[in-house]
C-alpha cells in the first residue's frame, strides 16, 4: 500500500484543515506583498510569480484541502463546485471549517441493521406509503380552497412517489436503495 502524501492526504481533520488553510493564505499573502513591494525592474517577474502562486493555491485548495476535508466529514464532493462561483470559496471554507468530524465507527458501520430489523423498517415504510396513498385518494373530487392546499397536496404526492420508489428499490434489489440512502447520509 502506498504511503499517504504529506501535501495531499486522504482525509483532514478540522484542525489540520484550518492550519493548512492558514499556511496557504500566508504564502499567497507573501507573494502579494512581494508583488506590491517589487522594484520596477522586477514587477513583471513578481506578477508572474503571484499568478503562479495563486493558481497553485487554488488547485491545492481543491485537491489538498477541500476534498480531504469533505471526505473526513462525509459530505458530498459536489460542494467543490462552489469554488467556481464568486465568493463560493469562502462558503466552501465555512462549510469545511464547521463540518463535524465523523468517527471511524460511523464510517465503517454505516448500516448496522440486522435482516429482521431491515424487514421491519421496510414494512413500516410500506405501511406509511399505503396510508399516504389512501389519504391522497380520499381527496379526489374535493374542491381546493387555496394555494396552500394545492401545495400540500402536491408535496404529499411527491413524497408518496419517493417513498414508493425507495420501497420498490429496496424490496426488489436492495443494493440500489442502499446506495441511494448512503448517498443521502453523506449530504
Amino acid at each position: 500500500m502506498a504511503q499517504p502524501s504529506v501535501f495531499f492526504p486522504r482525509t483532514l481533520t478540522r484542525k489540520q484543515y484550518l492550519i493548512r488553510c492558514l499556511i496557504a493564505f500566508v504564502i499567497v499573502a507573501a507573494a502579494f506583498l512581494f508583488f506590491v513591494g517589487a522594484p520596477a525592474d522586477l514587477v513583471r517577474l513578481a506578477g508572474i510569480l503571484l499568478q503562479i502562486v495563486v493558481l497553485l493555491a487554488f488547485l491545492y485548495n481543491i485537491f489538498g484541502l477541500s476534498i480531504p476535508r469533505l471526505r473526513n466529514a462525509q459530505l458530498t464532493f459536489l460542494w467543490i463546485v462552489l469554488v467556481f462561483v464568486p465568493f463560493g470559496a469562502l462558503v466552501l471554507f465555512a462549510i469545511c471549517a464547521t463540518a463535524r468530524e465523523k468517527s471511524e465507527s460511523q464510517r465503517s458501520n454505516v448500516s448496522m441493521h440486522s435482516a429482521s430489523g431491515e424487514e421491519k423498517s421496510l414494512k413500516l415504510v410500506e405501511d406509511f406509503n399505503s396510508e399516504l396513498m389512501d389519504a391522497l385518494d380520499s381527496l379526489g373530487g374535493k374542491k381546493v380552497n387555496a394555494l396552500l392546499d394545492t401545495y400540500r397536496f402536491w408535496s404529499s404526492k411527491h413524497l408518496q412517489r419517493a417513498v414508493d420508489g425507495f420501497a420498490f428499490l429496496r424490496r426488489e434489489d436492495g443494493w440500489m436503495a442502499q446506495s441511494f440512502s448512503s448517498d443521502l447520509r453523506l449530504r
